[in-house]
């Protein structure tokens, strides 16, 4: 064991809560920033990507409606003007049923507010003298990062079956609460 280890252990047994918070933040900013960091983006990237398919799928079977001859219909045409219209209408389904622009939404005030907590939190612990006001400091923010995934949870609910918020679709966390 070299001289930092002791005193990074000595630390911890002193200041065992102040470890804990530290820990706790580290936690929050790789697993729960991380998460909704990648589920924004992957809401986002599905929703323009797809949008974006579904709307040359549909152009793209218009357009070969116009310029087909008549002998091509029987032949490639034929299933060119039946699929790119499914394909269009199945990416249109998906998009509607699985509410990705709202769940978008939904995870980016997540992200929002879960980088304003560590923030919180970074600073409060960085003013912190004592294993109390640690403790302190500990508790609240475990309290708010609960109270942010309830919130997570009921928006994602509600976005997913708005029958159960009576047909109301929260725009933002913040709508909801109003």
């Amino acid at each position: 064991m070299n001289a930092d280890d002791s005193d990074n252990s000595r630390l911890g047994e002193q200041r065992p809560c102040r470890l804990l918070l530290e820990r706790y933040i580290e936690e929050l900013k790789t697993d729960y920033l991380g998460f909704y960091e990648w589920a924004e983006r992957l809401h986002y990237n599905l929703w323009h990507i797809l949008s974006f398919v579904s709307l040359m799928a549909g152009f793209g079977a218009s357009i070969l409606a116009a310029f087909i001859k008549e002998g091509e219909f029987s032949g490639y045409g034929k299933y060119c003007l039946i699929g790119l219209p499914l394909i269009s209408s199945g990416i249109s389904a998906f998009l509607g049923q699985f509410r990705t622009r709202e769940m978008e939404d939904v995870r980016e005030c997540g992200r929002i507010k879960m980088d304003h907590i560590i923030r919180l939190a970074t600073g409060e612990m960085a003013a912190a003298t004592t294993e109390e006001e640690c403790h302190t400091i500990y508790v609240n923010l475990c309290n708010t990062v609960t109270r942010l995934e309830k919130e997570q949870h009921e928006a994602h609910c509600a976005t997913i079956t708005p029958t159960l918020n009576k047909g109301e679709l929260p725009r933002t966390l913040e709508d909801k609460d109003k």
